[in-house]
């Protein structure tokens, strides 16, 4: 007798690439599927986003750990509003998909985004920010 088991709580991804370096050296992309809304803990009526984000390595990296990996999944949060994100958690995977390092931001607050980072201009994280702000708003 055969059982299938479906999961109830698997989760569809939709990347959408957003841009690559310009030595090619890597492409972005961002989970528009897994764009969600949370309030600050500090605050009653402020909210901040998460999203997952994928950067694809055309060479492998070094982990800290001395493993090689050619991709990261990084959790982010935004504040839309502030023009701040901070990232929550970091996973770095071979090109076969196994897992070489997970890290997670033990210090991060979610009562304000006043310790997280400022959205540097012209840069990678100002169109992922910006992406993921309007995708949030237009869903």
């Amino acid at each position: 007798m055969l059982f299938i088991f479906i999961s109830p709580t698997a989760h569809a991804v939709n990347w959408l690439e957003i841009g690559k370096a310009t030595d090619k050296s890597l492409t972005a992309s961002i989970d528009l599927d897994s764009i969600r809304s949370h309030q600050f803990s500090g605050y009653n009526s402020r909210s901040y986003l998460s999203v997952w984000v994928k950067y694809d390595f055309t060479t492998a990296q070094k982990a800290n750990n001395g493993k090689l990996y050619r991709q990261t999944k990084d959790l982010i949060y935004i504040d839309c509003d502030n023009k701040k994100w901070t990232i929550k958690e970091v996973h770095k995977y071979t090109s076969t998909g196994n897992v070489v390092d997970n890290l997670k931001n033990p210090y991060l607050t979610t009562s304000s985004s006043n310790s997280w980072e400022s959205i540097i201009p012209e840069t990678s994280s100002e169109r992922i920010v910006e992406l993921t702000c309007y995708y949030a708003q237009n869903k």
